[in-house]
């Protein structure tokens, strides 16, 4: 198999876990031309790297746009200058994740049990008047509301961020394929997004409430509070990383229930849905996976010399298809217990993903309220959805269902 042309965000979305199958067994360590990155396949060096930052850095887990016209370069300067929790190590990196982690204690976590419930059943109940939705935007929807919920902002804003969303996204990661005069529009189209989060950090610091931007502006961690910039940078790593990848596991987890049958497993009873998302997270992860940097020439790992500065691509994907950790890893079995190795559908190490208690509560409630209301719901298209593009996440353009449900509607 041809692996120096591997790219899994572009030409090799469709078929990645064919491709990544092939590559644990013959070559699990290989060198893509496309991405410029080394890959790392099998679970146990994914977790060696991602559990080591002395040797392998985050600072490029997602690789800076560069070249861009002002408008587009401002949104990347204010992302990548404000500490990101994503970008950085040691020691700004253990500040910012104990500011994050302190909002997302159990605790902290089960006051918004009953608002992202309430969302998510507003999204089921208004799709039961038809006789067939699309689930991918159904995810969306209610992942980016339970977000802007939980960090508490004004709800009257969704179709706001839903556009602004889908600008940062152009930028961040379709900057090869937009015109300049594509990049200034649509950073001139998100720009109120960060004056937006820029004022809901001051008040929020001026007069608390009680939601998670009011939590992460009063944390003090050894005498010291995130700036203004830096929560307001927080809050839009969040609804980032809360909206996409928890709307594209919703989607590949409903999808692989109503491929396999499952779903009515579940709608009888003989299945709870707990078992259903953490299998199916494992199954088919949301998030491809994440780059290092390697910190040292001369860095040795499973017999390679990397020199400083190599890039690599961890394929959290592949890892929880590793035959050496998982029996039968390509089917998709909620009914027993798997091994005790712990998916890596949210990271591993020191940026192991803080709001996954959010996402699984999220993804729990949705899989549950849709059973409950559309038990006989089944794929409208027997044929693979297709796959977003240039994104980190994996996830499809659309996935339509059909509901079945008696009365005029169908």
């Amino acid at each position: 198999m041809e692996l120096a042309t591997f790219n899994p965000f572009g030409q090799d979305h469709k078929d990645l876990y064919r491709t990544l199958d092939w590559a644990r067994a013959h070559q699990p360590i290989f060198f893509s031309e496309a991405l410029n990155a080394w890959c790392i396949t099998r679970y146990d060096d994914v977790r060696e790297i991602a559990g080591d930052p002395q040797r392998f850095s985050s600072e490029s887990a997602i690789i800076r746009p560069t070249g861009l016209p002002p408008e587009a370069a401002k949104i990347v300067d204010f992302i990548w200058d404000n500490l990101p929790i994503t970008l950085t190590d040691a020691p700004e990196h253990r500040f910012v994740r104990r500011v994050a982690h302190a909002g997302f204690g159990a605790r902290a976590t089960r006051q918004y049990e009953d608002g992202v419930r309430a969302i998510i059943q507003n999204e089921v109940d208004a799709r039961a008047i038809a006789s067939e939705f699309d689930v991918a935007e159904f995810a969306h929807t209610i992942a980016l509301r339970s977000v802007l919920h939980v960090m508490g902002i004004d709800p009257k804003t969704t179709g706001k961020w839903s556009g602004w969303l889908a600008d940062i996204h152009s930028i961040m990661f379709g900057s090869h394929t937009h015109t300049p005069d594509q990049l200034a529009a649509s950073g001139n189209r998100c720009a109120p997004a960060i004056d937006y989060l820029i004022d809901l950090a001051d008040r929020r610091i001026a007069s608390p409430q009680n939601d998670l931007a009011s939590a992460w502006g009063a944390v003090t961690i050894d005498g010291r509070k995130l700036s203004r910039s830096q929560l307001a940078n927080l809050l839009f790593s969040f609804i980032v990383a809360g909206w996409e990848s928890t709307a594209d596991a919703l989607s590949n987890i409903v999808h692989t229930l109503l491929h396999t049958g499952v779903w009515n497993d579940l709608a009888a009873g003989r299945l709870d849905s707990e078992a259903a998302v953490q299998e199916g997270l494992r199954f088919d992860s949301s998030v491809i996976g994440t780059f290092r940097t390697v910190v040292h020439k001369g860095t040795e790992f499973r017999g390679i010399n990397f020199q400083q500065a190599d890039l690599m691509l961890l394929l959290y994907c592949s890892a929880n298809r590793d035959e050496a950790h998982y029996k039968a890893p390509q089917t998709y079995d909620p009914y027993c217990p798997r091994s005790q190795t712990a998916a890596m559908a949210f990271g591993y190490g020191i940026h192991n993903c803080a709001g996954a208690p959010l996402a699984k509560m999220e993804l729990n409630f949705a899989i549950e309220l849709l059973v409950q209301r559309f038990p006989n719901l089944e794929l409208a298209s027997h044929l693979p959805p297709a796959p977003r593009q240039l994104s980190i996440f994996k996830g499809p353009q659309s996935l339509h269902v059909k509901t079945n449900l008696p009365g005029p509607a169908n």
